[in-house]
């Protein structure tokens, strides 16, 4: 088995090999939306000056106060803080839109200059920014909250994203929520076509055409001492409002969990821990492996004593090829793209195409956040029922008002296989859906961006003077946010992970 590492020589082979000219440009990022809301957060906590915060997005609307902005792709200017080292004012944008996949750019620019990728006929998700000009909404000042901080920004919404320029733009850094290997061990964790997925006639068709991408054959060198696996992401099952609910008083009635007055059914504000309803592995794979199986298109295999009006029909919101986090999904309920011998044979995931109609195909998190307050399958989704899979970093989201178009009141994460999906379940070995959150970098990045990147990669206690790295981001001194440090104190010998084989679930390595 492969064991995670660090050790002193490659620490210090990085550190010197971020010595570089400052840039004067923004800093840019692609990857995982699954951890947005951490990424905005080391931002605005460690490196922005209260009452300096301009936050762009690609936003349909201004930021509810006390919410969140919505977009996909973000960036964020503001006058740097005394513990910042940057040499210019901060200017950092992200790409979330189409998830892990892009975090590869940081890597193979080949990934975002040839002609399939950026082509929106092709590509529905091409690798993007937002300007800081001519964006169509009307700015407006609000206290925004993320991860439970509060920052007053200047919110300019409706930003197009643009897609980059490989003539004078770059991605510095990426981030995927799975290793590289489970992108290359299957066609169905690489990107398609658009709408190749809901084409009857042709069926999926790869942007790449199916080919590994040189990242995967070793042609291209990324910075030295890069991928470094960084955190752990905690991911959950979250189930509609009525999904939820109807699962609870089902599961109160047979006994699965305690009823009134330890639990309300209908109520995702009784105790999570204890109150949540229960789901299996199993049963979870039936629902989305591509097999034709009883749960494919009826959710009625769930319910232990309720007989449900109709014939159980939902939703099920899943993530677009090339996300992360439905990576991990196809990884861990059906061994898709496990290389581990010991494994089951894999199955393929549903998608539209095929299907009995009930799958949606959503290229962000918050996309699936929606669906789960919003179903877009309207009057053909008579129960509401909505099942998918996000990070638990969002779980304040599956709770917020139907308003914000995030979740809805009353969606929830359920029990697997009788546990809570938190990050101190996690840490204890309880809960064994955790994925590791890969940090990758260009071999180019200089001034600001090197700077960011040995911010983030740094294990010496008061240097840089920033106050998390990636390393210890997530420990006690944070707000609950799905995070899980890989090591204890930075101790290998006491480290959880995955090592490529998410097929296993969350190890102690």
């Amino acid at each position: 088995m492969v064991k995670n590492f660090r050790n002193a020589a490659i620490v210090a082979a990085v550190g010197a090999a971020f010595a570089g000219t400052a840039q004067g440009t923004a800093i840019l990022g692609a990857g995982a939306s699954a951890v947005k809301n951490s990424v905005q957060l080391l931002i605005l906590k460690d490196y922005c000056t209260a009452g300096t915060i301009n936050f762009y997005d690609n936003a349909t609307a201004i930021a509810a106060a006390g919410k969140q902005p919505s977009g996909g792709v973000f960036r964020i200017q503001c006058t740097q803080t005394t513990l910042s080292q940057f040499s210019n004012a901060v200017d950092i944008g992200y790409d979330t839109t189409g998830g892990s996949w892009k975090g590869f750019t940081a890597v193979d620019t080949s990934m975002y200059t040839t002609a399939s990728a950026q082509n929106t006929a092709f590509n529905a998700n091409p690798v993007s920014t937002v300007p800081t000009t001519g964006c169509t909404g009307t700015a407006a000042g609000v206290t925004i909250a993320v991860l439970g901080y509060s920052f007053f920004v200047t919110h300019h919404y409706g930003c197009t994203a643009t897609s980059l320029n490989p003539a004078s733009q770059n991605v510095d850094f990426g981030l995927t929520d799975v290793e590289a290997t489970l992108f290359l061990a299957t066609a169905d964790n690489q990107p398609l076509v658009n709408n190749s997925w809901a084409t009857t006639s042709t069926g999926p068709t790869q942007i790449y055409g199916g080919a590994v991408p040189t990242i995967f054959g070793g042609h291209i060198s990324e910075k030295a001492g890069f991928p470094q696996q960084v955190f752990g992401v905690v991911l959950g099952i979250a189930a509609s409002p009525s999904l939820y609910s109807a699962l609870q008083a089902d599961q109160i009635s047979a006994g699965l969990i305690p009823g009134a007055p330890t639990c309300t059914a209908g109520s995702v504000s009784s105790p999570a821990s204890t109150c949540a309803p229960i789901i299996s592995k199993a049963q979870y794979a039936s629902i989305v492996a591509n097999t034709g199986g009883a749960m494919n298109a009826s959710i009625y295999g769930l319910f232990q004593h309720t007989a449900l009006a109709g014939n159980g029909a939902f939703e099920l919101a899943r993530r677009d090829q090339g996300s992360g986090t439905q990576a991990s999904s196809n990884a861990f309920f059906l061994n898709d793209g496990c290389t581990n011998k010991d494994a089951e044979a894999p199955f393929s995931p549903q998608l539209p195409v095929g299907s009995a109609g009930n799958v949606t195909y959503n290229a962000t998190t918050t996309d699936v956040l929606t669906q789960l307050g919003a179903p877009s399958l309207g009057s053909a989704l008579a129960s509401s029922f909505v099942i998918g899979i996000v990070s638990v970093e969002n779980e304040s989201s599956l709770n917020s008002a139907a308003a914000t178009g995030k979740g809805g009141t009353g969606s929830g994460f359920l029990k697997l296989e009788g546990v809570y999906p938190s990050a101190g379940n996690a840490a204890l070995g309880l809960y064994g859906y955790v994925s590791e959150e890969n940090l990758h970098a260009n071999p180019a990045a200089s001034g600001d961006a090197a700077q960011f990147l040995a911010d983030l990669t740094n294990t010496t206690v008061g240097s840089p003077k920033v106050t998390e790295s990636a390393y210890n981001y997530g420990s006690s001194a944070q707000p609950a946010n799905g995070i899980v440090q890989l090591f204890s104190n930075l101790d290998t010998t006491a480290a959880y992970g995955n090592s490529a084989q998410l097929c296993n679930g969350w190890q102690h390595l």
